[in-house]
């Protein structure tokens, strides 16, 4: 099979872990596999990866990717073409698989700019017809493409992404007071890892973490935010940091690296993700693999992802959320059970196996279009 993996996104949030991770699978499973696998983006991007490379730099969701892609991939004569985002070249000819991670465009267009908004809606309406199979990560995701796209579940596989493997409990307390002098946080924290967008519930995680700090004033700790520290929704958050007298106890850190992500994990008491909406979710399943209790939210996808092993609150009800950070926070017994079931959770997600599915979906294509049984 002659594979192509449009992996131009390799760098962005979500979806370049998706394809990190896959390509790292796919370098172990490609000769037991009879696949040659041929990237298509930014060579210096790629050339870590041991695979056929090729330059393919039209911009994503420019008209350069819509009118000038196909003609190159015509070219390739590939098998077919897997694209891990919705931003597919419509008038390519050839067979494709997508991935479509979530439709929070059409569930939540308010969030969304009216050109962003009808740009997603169009799109995923003509990818979903015209790709042969769509991969998603979740069973709450393939429900919402069903309804809203009105595709055959038939046409629809879930496959869970995975838990990096260097998420890990770091027990040294050396580097974890490092990690938090490097940071200058000085008390226990409270946990949020994510972008900061309007779905991600960061206002009223702002509220209940206020209402946490009004009613129980011995509780002295910090709320430390991970995320990119830019665009409208951001100066809201900071705006109402500011009313609420915030400004000492909520930490944003913006973006860091992947070591001292995995330290910050470790050093956290607690790791919340209020979200309105997630297609998956891999931060709480990341803290739990570094033996942190997880609060949630009991919406979209999110009660699939954790199981039975982290705290789920309404998004809405402040006062649940804070009493749930004030519980998970302060019951050494439940903390203890939260973490042992998170430990047991996190092996149900493996990248490997996420690249194994994603391996005979390519292959269940091939095989219609009168592939041999390789």
């Amino acid at each position: 099979m002659k594979i192509g993996i449009d992996c131009r996104m390799i760098y962005h949030s979500g979806i370049g872990t998706y394809l990190q991770n896959l390509l790292r699978e796919f370098s172990y499973l490609s000769i037991s596999e009879n696949m040659e696998n041929i990237l298509y983006g930014d060579v210096d991007k790629l050339k870590k990866y041991n695979f056929t490379i090729k330059e393919f730099n039209f911009p994503i969701y420019s008209l350069q990717e819509q009118l000038f892609s196909p003609l190159k991939l015509k070219k390739e004569r590939l098998d077919l073409i897997h694209f891990p985002h919705y931003n597919v070249p419509l008038l390519y000819s050839g067979e494709i698989v997508v991935t479509i991670h979530d439709l929070i465009h059409l569930l939540f267009p308010q969030y969304f700019s009216f050109v962003a908004s009808r740009y997603a809606h169009f799109m995923l309406q003509h990818v979903s017809r015209k790709a042969k199979k769509i991969i998603t990560d979740s069973h709450s995701s393939k429900r919402d493409i069903i309804k809203l796209l009105k595709v055959s579940s038939k046409k629809i596989t879930v496959i869970y992404p995975g838990v990096s493997r260097n998420y890990r409990p770091i027990k040294d307390e050396f580097l974890i007071e490092k990690i938090k002098r490097k940071y200058n946080i000085t008390q226990e924290f409270i946990l949020f890892v994510g972008l900061l967008k309007p779905h991600k519930n960061i206002i009223n995680l702002i509220k209940a973490f206020f209402k946490l700090r009004k009613n129980n004033s011995l509780l002295k700790n910090k709320l430390v935010i991970i995320g990119k520290k830019k665009g409208p929704y951001y100066l809201k958050v900071e705006e109402l940091i500011r009313k609420l007298g915030l400004e000492e106890e909520v930490i944003f850190l913006g973006k860091v690296d992947a070591d001292d992500l995995l330290m910050l994990y470790n050093s956290a008491r607690v790791f919340i993700l209020p979200s309105f909406y997630e297609g998956f979710g891999l931060p709480p399943l990341e803290a739990m693999a570094c033996g942190i209790p997880v609060i949630t939210a009991n919406t979209s996808s999110l009660p699939e992802v954790v199981g039975n092993a982290a705290v789920m609150v309404d998004p809405y009800d402040i006062e649940e959320m804070a009493k749930a950070m004030y519980t998970v926070f302060t019951d050494r017994n439940l903390r203890k059970q939260m973490i042992d079931k998170g430990f047991e959770r996190v092996k149900y997600f493996s990248w490997e196996n996420a690249a194994c599915q994603t391996c005979k979906v390519y292959k269940e294509v091939y095989k219609g279009l009168g592939g041999k049984n390789d």
